[in-house]
This record gives structure tokens, C-alpha cells and sequence, in this order.
């Protein structure tokens, strides 16, 4: 039998790999799809926002489970010391970030790893910063989410 009859009737490629009808799924060749992680930046908190008020940040897709959520710092709130920001839900204000995990009186990178769904509708994501002083002149913090879905 010569090589080209071999190969067709193995069903092997010329170069000796599987051809795509091969893979099969629920065989030892089938390759599910390994889901992507995908980063959204859901808005920024400013010293300019209303102290102590809820703010809407940013729109979480339906169907998407969050694995961690980052708040950068860049530029230091200087409203004289113990600012707080939390990050959550309508009813959970602190769920996906609470206060002692971000420091706003220092620039740097904050992150917090979480394990939320989000069910099946868009979800709001809000944000609430709290100021202790009374001379607040600069501060701004990037809130962002690390997720996989939708």
C-alpha cells in the first residue's frame, strides 16, 4: 500500500496532525473553549464627587463572574486623612471592595480578589467616597474589573 493511501486511510493530514472533522467532541481530541478573561474599567471616583454619595461607576454585562477588582489610585486624596471608598451594588455597598482595602491617601494600585456573579441582567456597579477633612483639594482613584463572560 503506498504512503497517500495510508494517510487517507488513517485520516491523517500530509502534514501527520488530525484533520478539524476528527475532533470530536467527548473525545480524547476535543479542545473545549477556555474562557477569556476580559478587564473593563468601570469609571473614576474624583474629589469632586459628593462626599458620602452614592455614585454610580460603571455597568457589570449579565452573566459574568467577577474574579477581582482593581482601584488605582492616582492621585492622592489629600481631604486630611482617613477617606474611605467602597465599591458594591444597589443594597451591598461594600461588597466588591470595602474601605480597608483601598487606601486613597496613597497613590499605588489596590486590588481584591472576589468571586461575584452578576445574574441575568446588567448590573450598576456603585461607588460611595467618604471625606474626614474639610480642605479636600485633589484625589482621583480608576475602578476595574477583571471578569469572565458576556
Amino acid at each position: 500500500m503506498d504512503a497517500s493511501r495510508l494517510m487517507n486511510r488513517m485520516n491523517l493530514t500530509d502534514n501527520g496532525g488530525l484533520n478539524k472533522n476528527d475532533l470530536v467532541e467527548n473525545t480524547a481530541f476535543y479542545k473545549a473553549p477556555t474562557p477569556q478573561l476580559k478587564f473593563l474599567k468601570l469609571g473614576t471616583v474624583t474629589i469632586a464627587d459628593p462626599s458620602g454619595t452614592e455614585k454610580d461607576l460603571g455597568i457589570l454585562p449579565k452573566s459574568c463572574f467577577v474574579t477581582q477588582l482593581i482601584c488605582v489610585v492616582d492621585t492622592a486624596f489629600d481631604s486630611g486623612g482617613g477617606d474611605t471608598l467602597v465599591i458594591g451594588i444597589a443594597g451591598a455597598e461594600d461588597v466588591l471592595m470595602a474601605a480597608e482595602d483601598i487606601s486613597l491617601g496613597r497613590v499605588g494600585g489596590y486590588a481584591k480578589v472576589v468571586a461575584f456573579a452578576t445574574g441575568e441582567t446588567d448590573l450598576t456597579v456603585k461607588s460611595k467616597w467618604t471625606g474626614k477633612g474639610d480642605d479636600a483639594l485633589t484625589g482621583s482613584a480608576a475602578v476595574y474589573a477583571v471578569y469572565f463572560g458576556a
